[in-house]
């Protein structure tokens, strides 16, 4: 009997290895660049101003081909029917049926009809396309949905569960994306189309809440209105300038009423769908907290980790459990590997770009051993799950310092960004280990990449205007790991500083009244006019900034040279702050916790499992709560 188990096992991984060998990849981006005019649509709309709807047709047939991303333009194409439906026929005679036709053939979810590589899980893309499903079945609630054979009430349903859902989830664990100055902007352009146009009120309010929340993030992450901080998912350009890298100047400017952080190459695009937004009216307690300028330390936690997803019961094989997990890009990480298998396959989602890798694992005889085999061969997309990340951030009238603290110390990373300096719209400092050659397509390099992510997470801490981060480098390149580098380097735009003084191991900058410090473990070498590269196994980036409120930049160099260093390796000492490689960060010899509450700071102090949440500022103070 064994022996004939054992034939017929050998046959069946034969006849598995011929249908796998079968799945073709579908490619995500379109073979030739589709030019989207929707949002230029939209406020040629609000201005009764004129033009060519021809320059429509690029948009429905990248939405029709379901390239990925089509969710961030079917959202215009919903806005231009909710709120200028009757304008729609005077650009040209049946425009409105074209868009009507291009939702009523759309895929909203993961499990519907159709093999195509969408993007439909990461946190931003569940909104937008759960959005997307709402609006349009309760826009066209009696019509027949091509792609699925239902009528729109059917998927109005669906479209308002998992909102309703995702609200849940950022207001008990945050957001994912943390702080993400690149996908904040999808999340906003989503929720207000359904903050304005929802028929339900139970979902207005839902959305209207995280709305709040998601301003509040942005009022107490921006530096006089430049919205650079750490983050969940940010890519180069988001790094090294907020009036160049940040998208959602346009957006901030408009919520809280503050000149716009100027960026004259970068039109409006999917954020019109909120500058267009007529319904939503930002508290003003938030608006005074991003205006606020006194010293502040601002503490909160954001995202779960994989095992707590686990433990609460929030990950599993389910569909509103692989919503959760996936969201927050947990898919290859051993203790959900078998999760993803099982979603993947039962949604026949192996033709994709991102998922067909997995087909070399589908096979009978392999799953139950599918997490003991993620675990052993431990590859280094693990590092696309955002997890916890319990951040502080120091924020002056001079500069704003942000350290995601302890996250993932020695871990791959995808796209999250660690610790971070902003001095001005168009000065920011950081440090990365580079985990791919330096890319001309530079925000849409590779991820992780020569500035983008890490190929090893640091140990980073911060205390008010002091960061400190060790890096312990890989001995051998991981599995799927493009090379492995040997150096850490720093972004330090050394010709936008009014004043640099570079030694061996440590460089300064003063830019107007504002100084800064780095300090390297090993002599650095410079490359280029921004980069400043340091080698060893082990090694660290201390950052210090400071001010001529405190001192002039003479003594701050004089002091900071003077400052006593202490480094072994695993330990870590900068004047009264000592850290340990995945250990404890010391303040005066206390140990100090680094694990936070939900919110810990002077605007608002509230646990993670809170039913409710209360933002103050200058004696007004907001509820917020679902």
């Amino acid at each position: 009997m064994a022996g004939l188990a054992a034939l017929g096992l050998a046959v069946l991984s034969v006849y598995e290895w011929r249908r796998n060998s079968r799945i073709t990849e579908l490619p995500a981006r379109p073979p030739r660049e589709y030019k989207n005019h929707i949002h230029h649509f939209l406020t040629a709309l609000e201005k009764d101003a004129p033009f060519d709807a021809a320059l429509l047709e690029d948009t429905f047939l990248f939405i029709q081909k379901r390239y990925d991303c089509a969710d961030f333009w079917i959202t215009g194409v919903l806005r231009a029917l909710y709120a200028y439906g009757d304008k729609l026929e005077k650009y040209r005679v049946g425009l409105s049926d074209d868009m009507k036709n291009t939702v009523l053939g759309f895929k909203y979810h993961w499990d519907q009809k159709g093999r195509d590589s969408l993007c439909t899980w990461s946190e931003n893309h569940q909104i937008l396309f759960a959005g997307a499903e709402y609006l349009a079945g309760h826009l066209y609630e009696n019509e027949i949905f091509t792609n699925s054979g239902r009528k729109g009430r059917y998927h109005k349903q669906r479209g308002k569960k998992r909102i309703l859902m995702w609200c849940t989830r950022r207001f008990k664990y945050g957001f994912t994306e943390w702080y993400s100055n690149n996908y904040y902007r999808e999340d906003v352009a989503a929720m207000s189309n359904i903050q304005e146009f929802a028929p339900d009120g139970d979902v207005r309010n839902a959305i209207t809440q995280i709305m709040h929340m998601i301003f509040f993030d942005m009022a107490t992450q921006s530096f006089k209105g430049s919205f650079v901080s750490t983050g969940g998912r940010m890519y180069e350009d988001n790094k090294k300038s907020g009036r160049l890298g940040s998208k959602l100047n346009g957006i901030i400017a408009h919520a809280f009423e503050m000149d716009r952080v100027n960026n004259p190459s970068r039109p409006h695009g999917i954020d019109v769908n909120f500058l267009l937004n007529k319904a939503y009216a930002l508290p003003e307690v938030i608006k005074q907290i991003a205006h606020d300028t006194k010293p502040v330390i601002i503490k909160a936690s954001n995202s779960m980790d994989i095992n707590e997803g686990i433990k609460n019961g929030v990950f599993g094989p389910g569909d509103e459990q692989l919503a959760a997990q996936w969201e927050m890009g947990a898919f290859t990480n051993h203790q959900v590997y078998k999760y993803t298998m099982s979603g993947v396959l039962r949604n026949d989602m192996l033709c994709s770009q991102f998922f067909t890798p997995l087909k070399k694992l589908n096979f009978t005889i392999m799953k139950p051993f599918y997490n003991i085999i993620a675990k052993v061969i431990n590859p280094v997309v693990n590092g696309k799950a955002t997890q916890r990340a319990n951040t502080y951030t120091y924020r002056t009238p001079h500069y704003l310092m942000a350290t995601a603290q302890k996250y993932q110390p020695g871990g791959f990373c995808d796209q999250q960004h660690i610790w971070h300096v902003t001095l001005s719209h168009d000065v920011c400092v950081f440090a990365t280990h580079p985990a791919g050659e330096l890319e001309e397509s530079g925000a849409l390099s590779n991820s992780p990449g020569y500035w983008v992510g890490n190929g090893r997470n640091p140990h980073a801490m911060q205390h008010e205007n002091k960061i400190l981060a060790i890096y312990h480098l890989p001995e051998k390149k991981a599995s799927y790991e493009r090379k492995r580098f040997t150096f850490t380097h720093a972004y330090f735009p050394m010709d936008k500083f009014d004043r640099v003084i570079l030694d061996s191991t440590m460089a300064f900058g003063k830019l107007n009244e504002t100084y800064i410090a780095l300090i390297s473990a090993t002599p650095f070498e410079v490359s280029g006019g921004d980069e400043l590269k340091q080698y060893g196994k082990k090694q660290f980036w201390v950052c210090e900034c400071s001010s001529s409120e405190t001192e002039s930049f003479a003594d701050f160099v004089k002091r900071i040279r003077a400052c006593k260093v202490g480094f072994d390796g695993r330990f870590l000492r900068w004047g009264d702050l000592n850290l340990k490689y995945k250990g404890d960060f010391y303040l005066k010899g206390c140990a100090q916790l680094t694990q936070y509450k939900r919110y810990d700071s002077p605007y608002c102090i509230g646990e993670r499992d809170a039913d409710a949440f209360i933002y103050q500022m200058n004696g007004e103070t907001m509820e917020v709560r679902l």
